[in-house]
C-alpha cells in the first residue's frame, strides 16, 4: 500500500478539525440550562430547535457547497458557530438561547459532509482515494481526540465561570476559521454549477430509485447517528442523578472520548479484517445489549453501558462513511451525506422531546432503555437488509469501485 500522503491539504484539514471540535460546553450543556432555571422539558425543546433548524438547513446549506464550494460552506459553518457561542456567553434569557440554537443548527449543516468530501477529492485528485477509510479514520480520531481535551478542561472552567467555558471556545473556532480560509479547493470538484432545490431533490429521488437498497441503509445509519447522539446527551442527566460532580462528569466524557478516538482510529482494520457487514453485525445487536443493562440502574452497568454505546458509535462511524463513498459517485456524495444527517435530525427532533416527556411517567433509565434496544433493533435489521443485497465486496483490502 501506499505511504499516507503528506498532503497541505489534508493536514489543514486536520487543524481545522481539532480546533473547530474545541466545544468545552460538550459534556455539561444540560447542566448549564439546568443552572439557568430550565426544565428539562425545556432543554428537550432548546434541542428540538437546533434540531428542527438542521433537518430544515440541510439542504439550503447543501446548495451552498454545491454551488460555491465545500470550503465556503465551511467558513460560512465557523461564523454562524462562533455567533452561538457569543450568544451563550452574553444571554440566558430562553428565547435569546433559542435564537444561538438555531446559529449553531445552521453552522453545523453547513459542514455537513463538506469535510469528509473534500477529504476524500484531495486525496483523489492524487489518485490516493484508496488510503480514504485510514485517512477518515485519523480525521475522526482528530476530532474526537479534541472533543475529549475540550471537554475534560470544560467542567475545570466551568469552576471559573460559564462565560469562560464559553470564551475558550470563541478562540478556537476563531483559530479553525482562519486556517479555513487557506484551504484549497478539490480540482475536481465543479462549483460552476447553478443547481436549483427542485434539480437537488428530483436528482435524489432519481437516485434513490435507481438504488432502493440505499434507501434502507440510510435509514438505518440515520436511526444508529440519532439515538445514540440522545443517548450520548442525556448521560449527563443520568450522571448528574447519580450525584457526580460536574467536573467529573466532563472528566468521564473525556475519557470516553480518548477511548472513542483508539476506535476509530483503528476502525479500517476491523473493516479490512472481518467486512463492513459483519462488523456492523454485531456492533449494533452488541448495542441493544448495553442499552438494555439502563433497566438495572446500578451505577457500575450505567457507566459500562455509556462507554460501550459510545465506542461503538466511533467505530462505525468511520466505517459507514466509507461505504456511502463506495455506493455513492463523487458530485452526490456530499449530498447523501447531509441526507444521512438529514433523517438523523429529524428523528432526534422527535425523540429527544418525547424521551423528556416520557420521563413523567417513568423513569429516565427506562425510557432510555426501551428506547434505545428497540431502535437499535430496528437499525441492525435496516442496515443487513441492504448488505444482503449489495453486490459490492466491501472488504477493505480488495479493489473498491464507485458506482
Amino acid at each position: 500500500m501506499q505511504k499516507i500522503p503528506n498532503d497541505k491539504n489534508v493536514m489543514k484539514l486536520y487543524f481545522i478539525g481539532f480546533f473547530g471540535n474545541n466545544f468545552f460546553d460538550r459534556a455539561i450543556w444540560m447542566i448549564y440550562f439546568t443552572h439557568l432555571g430550565f426544565s428539562l422539558l425545556q432543554i428537550a425543546i432548546l434541542q428540538a430547535i437546533l434540531n428542527a433548524t438542521q433537518f430544515l438547513s440541510e439542504i439550503p446549506t447543501g446548495l451552498i457547497s454545491d454551488k460555491y464550494g465545500r470550503k465556503v460552506s465551511l467558513i460560512v459553518a465557523r461564523m454562524f458557530i462562533i455567533c452561538y457561542m457569543l450568544g451563550f456567553m452574553f444571554f440566558d434569557s430562553f428565547y435569546l438561547i433559542a435564537v444561538a440554537q438555531v446559529f449553531y443548527g445552521v453552522g453545523l449543516t453547513c459542514i455537513s459532509g463538506a469535510d469528509q468530501s473534500l477529504l476524500y477529492d484531495t486525496l483523489k485528485d492524487k489518485k490516493l482515494e484508496k488510503n480514504y477509510s485510514k485517512i477518515i479514520g485519523r480525521y475522526f480520531a482528530i476530532v474526537i481526540l479534541a472533543l475529549a481535551i475540550s471537554m475534560s478542561i470544560g467542567g475545570f472552567l466551568q469552576e471559573l465561570s460559564w462565560s469562560t467555558v464559553y470564551l475558550f471556545g470563541v478562540i478556537c473556532q476563531s483559530i479553525a476559521l482562519l486556517i479555513t480560509l487557506n484551504l484549497k479547493e478539490s480540482s475536481s470538484y465543479n462549483t460552476n454549477k447553478t443547481r436549483k432545490v427542485s434539480d437537488l431533490i428530483g436528482e435524489i429521488k432519481l437516485f434513490l430509485k435507481l438504488n432502493p437498497n440505499l434507501r434502507l441503509y440510510l435509514i438505518g445509519i440515520g436511526i444508529f447517528y440519532a439515538i445514540g447522539s440522545v443517548y450520548y446527551m442525556y448521560n449527563q442527566v443520568l450522571f448528574d442523578q447519580m450525584g457526580i460532580p460536574t467536573y467529573i462528569i466532563s472528566l468521564l466524557f473525556g475519557i470516553d472520548s480518548i477511548v472513542a478516538a483508539v476506535a476509530s482510529i483503528n476502525a479500517y482494520k476491523l473493516e479490512s479484517k472481518f467486512t463492513a457487514r459483519i462488523v456492523f453485525s454485531f456492533c449494533l445487536n452488541a448495542t441493544v445489549v448495553m442499552f438494555l443493562l439502563l433497566f438495572t440502574k446500578t451505577n457500575f452497568w450505567v457507566l459500562i453501558g455509556f462507554f460501550g454505546v459510545s465506542l461503538i458509535y466511533n467505530t462505525l462511524e468511520p466505517i459507514a462513511s466509507n461505504v456511502l463513498n463506495l455506493e455513492v459517485s463523487s458530485e452526490k456524495r456530499n449530498t447523501m451525506l447531509s441526507m444521512t444527517k438529514f433523517l438523523s435530525t429529524f428523528i432526534m427532533f422527535l425523540s429527544f422531546p418525547l424521551i423528556a416527556f416520557l420521563t413523567k411517567f417513568l423513569s429516565v433509565y427506562y425510557v432510555l432503555a426501551i428506547t434505545g434496544a428497540f431502535t437499535m433493533f430496528i437499525s441492525s435489521r435496516l442496515i443487513s437488509k441492504f448488505f444482503s443485497e449489495s453486490k459490492i465486496q466491501l472488504k477493505f483490502s480488495k479493489e473498491k469501485k464507485v458506482l
